[in-house]
């Protein structure tokens, strides 16, 4: 979905303004534009920012400067929901954040892209490039090439012991400081170790930092977060996302029909939580509910504990569950406008207010990881 709306936004006609290559006090080149930087996009595609939590909804943000808890002891980035980091570290996480899925461990992201004025602001209090960045060379954060971050552990959402909180400013959270217990020395090892092993140099002051070492092949960025929010969602459209919905429900139609028989849809096998005939009339039911009710004022009454609780229903009736879905999602959203994407969603989902292209972005990740799902259990029951 992101690859649709990432060519929607490029294609779109290139604004005629002058070029932003005014160097600033230290003599260094900061794009503070947006037509500047989809510029630098177009040139090389590597530049694209990536929404971290539409690249990987299932990863956990912990987004420390925009709150209190840092060592500023104030709130930085204002009312932010997600962050950012250039396409190549975002893909790099993306495997990571699968491979560590394996091990029942996730990533906790504390901070990924900066604009470049907060490390100016930030350098004021500390100047020790040990643990801040200096203004004169700009950070790894203001290219969207870093991100702080840490390991938790999936079942639980605790973190794994590091020997410190994050923003510890002391010898402890060096990586060759050993007088630790050999448990955090391990923890740091895992995080150390796979995030090398996909192209992350480590920070030698910072357990937590981590950065792609070619940072001199991307621009400084001094451009506000909801300005890149806003960007992304103003380029939405309803093809585009109907043609998305249409493409992936009627890939799982095929997935329910590559079942062997009705009764391998209802087996629940090696600790997988809900079957595929479950896992199917779940999704049925949120584009439903999300989609056709709340956008399409259908009249439809959701019964979620039926969407898990329902057995050994006909696989044609699923598949015209499916085929139903798919006029109800066309319908509904061929209703809106562009300037609805940007409007609140009628329903709390997250338990405070989203905007509508949100909503619709997460219900299309939200259909790929589970028939991502059910691929994964139909396979396991065929043992390949």
């Amino acid at each position: 979905m992101q690859v649709i709306f990432t060519v929607v936004f490029l294609l779109t006609s290139v604004i005629t303004v002058a070029q932003d290559t005014v160097l600033n006090k230290y003599g260094l080149w900061v794009i503070h534009s947006l037509p500047e930087y989809k510029r630098t996009v177009i040139k090389n595609q590597f530049n694209q920012m990536v929404d971290l939590k539409q690249r990987m909804p299932d990863i956990v943000l912990d987004l420390r400067y925009a709150g209190t808890n840092n060592f500023m002891k104030e709130k930085l980035y204002k009312a932010i929901t997600t962050t950012y980091l250039r396409k190549p570290a975002a893909d790099s996480l993306f495997k990571i954040q699968v491979q560590l899925r394996e091990m029942g461990l996730g990533l906790k992201i504390f901070d990924a892209y900066r604009p470049y004025s907060f490390t100016e602001k930030m350098w004021l209090p500390v100047q020790d490039d040990r643990y801040a960045a200096d203004p004169k060379k700009g950070s790894g954060h203001n290219r969207g090439i870093a991100v702080d971050l840490t390991l938790i552990h999936l079942a639980t959402g605790e973190e794994l012991n590091m020997g410190t909180d994050f923003d510890n400013f002391s010898d402890t959270a060096h990586h060759a400081f050993t007088n630790l217990p050999e448990e955090v020395l391990q923890n740091r090892l895992v995080l150390k170790k796979i995030m090398e092993q996909h192209g992350f140099k480590a920070l030698d002051s910072e357990w937590w930092h981590y950065s792609l070492p070619n940072a001199k092949d991307f621009e400084l960025l001094d451009i506000d977060f909801k300005k890149l929010e806003l960007k992304k969602i103003k380029k939405m459209n309803t093809e585009s996302l109907i043609e998305i919905f249409e493409r992936d429900l009627n890939k799982l139609i095929t997935e329910i029909n590559l079942y062997k028989d009705e009764d391998s849809l209802w087996i629940i096998k090696d600790g997988i939580s809900n079957s595929a005939g479950n896992i199917c009339l779940h999704l049925i039911g949120n584009l439903n509910h999300f989609i056709g009710a709340i956008l399409g004022n259908t009249g439809y009454v959701r019964e979620r504990e039926k969407e898990f609780s329902l057995k050994n229903i006909p696989r044609k009736n699923l598949v015209q569950s499916i085929e139903n879905a798919i006029t109800v999602v066309k319908e509904s959203l061929s209703k809106l406008t562009t300037a609805d994407f940007e409007k609140i969603f009628p329903l709390e989902v997250f338990g405070k207010p989203m905007t509508t292209g949100f909503i619709l972005l997460h219900l299309t990740t939200h259909l790929t990881y589970h028939s991502g799902q059910i691929n994964y259990h139909r396979r396991l029951l065929a043992g390949s």
